[in-house]
């Protein structure tokens, strides 16, 4: 494991000086981005290249929600019994029925807790099991606007497809059955090395 750890963190840090020279975020932000797309390409049989991936759950007018009415707003924050730390992440917005906030962060929780798309799921997971709520909001908003600006550019586009067939190669030679250990539910392996990969991106 330490010889295929090795591997990934090496590809990893390629993908850093890679984005580095043509992205107006930090480049830590999109090898995290990436590498979740690459996983879930791995995890749910995407046929997508993981540029189209990241252009369906990242770009703002891609992000799906139901546009709710303010009292479907207050119960989603104030009185959801799947996340019920939400009412006191969001407790001033509820009180003050600040309900121009709540909605715009509204599009990216809805992505991520309700409709559980594999990107923001894998990006964000240590924010959902904290119940870090308005930092996953805020984030993903970041990263969605980030992303949207680097949009047309052909030279990251092509650059985001090689580095996530190689992250590919990489992890299927590294954990040997990772595809099969990928698929199994409830299975913490995706957690770990969308962890590690972000462990390496960001140090």
């Amino acid at each position: 494991m330490a010889v295929g750890t090795s591997k990934l963190a090496r590809l990893i840090q390629q993908g850093i000086l890679i984005f580095s020279e043509v992205v107006p975020f930090p480049a830590s932000t999109l090898v995290a981005a990436v590498s979740a797309a690459a996983i879930s390409k791995m995890v749910e049989l995407h046929q997508e290249h993981v540029a189209e991936i990241l252009n369906m759950q990242l770009l703002p007018d891609h992000i799906s929600f139901v546009e709710p009415t303010n009292s479907e707003l207050m119960a989603f924050y104030g009185n959801n019994a799947l996340f019920p730390k939400l009412a006191s992440e969001f407790e001033a917005e509820i009180k003050s029925h600040d309900f121009g906030k709540l909605r715009h962060m509204y599009p990216y929780l809805y992505n991520s807790l309700v409709l559980k798309k594999q990107v923001p799921l894998l990006l964000f997971h240590e924010q959902i099991e904290k119940g870090q709520f308005r930092n996953l909001a805020a984030t993903y908003e970041a990263l969605s606007r980030g992303y949207a600006e680097i949009q047309g550019n052909v030279k990251v586009q092509e650059g985001m497809n090689r580095f996530g067939a190689d992250l590919l190669a990489v992890l299927n030679e590294v954990y040997g059955a990772s595809e099969k250990e990928l698929k199994k539910s409830g299975n913490k392996l995706i957690f770990e090395i969308i962890d590690y990969i972000r462990e390496v991106a960001e140090s």
